[in-house]
C-alpha cells in the first residue's frame, strides 16, 4: 500500500467499494481500471484481489498516461452514462471533455488539499470544469483508513 491524502496505509477493498458504490448514481459494469509499475507487482496482487482490474505497465507518466486515455477513448457514449477517473492530472482533462460533450455523467475523484511539502494543490484547474462532478476525495479519508481485519 502507498501513501494516499498523508495515510500511510489504506484498503483498497474499501477504496474500491467507494469507487463502485458511493461515487455516481448508476451500477458499476467493471472492474476499476489501475496501472502498476514493474516495481509494484505485489500491489497488483492485493488490487486484482479487492476488485480492480490491474494492468501492469512499464514506467509510469507517459505510458500509464497514454494508457488511460486510450481506455477513456476506446468507451462508446452510448454504451456508458457515466465515467470515474481518479486522478489530479489535467492531461486527462480533453478525453473526458469529449465524453461530457457526447452526454456522459464525468466524475473526477480526486484531492483539493494541499501538499504538506510546498503548501500547492496537486489538482490541476483544467479538471474543475464546470461540466464536470467534482468528488473530494478526501470526504472518504475516514472510510479508507486501513482495517486489518478487512
Amino acid at each position: 500500500m502507498f501513501r494516499l491524502m498523508g495515510m500511510q496505509r489504506f484498503s483498497y477493498k474499501k477504496l474500491c467499494r467507494v469507487l463502485t458504490e458511493e461515487v455516481g448514481v448508476k451500477p458499476v459494469l467493471g472492474k476499476p481500471f489501475y496501472t502498476v509499475p514493474p516495481a509494484h507487482c505485489m500491489m497488483a496482487l492485493d488490487l486484482e484481489e479487492a476488485g480492480f482490474e490491474a494492468v501492469m505497465i512499464q514506467s509510469m507518466g507517459e505510458e500509464d498516461d497514454k494508457l488511460i486515455k486510450k481506455k477513456i477513448m476506446a468507451l462508446a457514449a452510448g454504451a456508458i452514462s457515466e465515467l470515474v477517473l481518479v486522478s489530479a492530472d489535467g492531461g486527462f482533462a480533453e478525453c473526458v471533455l469529449e465524453k461530457a460533450g457526447k452526454g456522459v455523467e464525468v466524475y473526477i475523484v480526486a484531492t483539493r488539499l494541499l501538499d504538506p511539502k510546498d503548501h500547492k494543490s496537486m489538482l490541476s484547474y483544467r479538471l474543475l470544469n464546470e461540466q464536470f462532478h467534482f468528488v473530494e476525495l478526501a470526504r472518504f479519508k475516514d472510510s479508507l483508513g486501513f482495517d486489518p481485519l478487512s
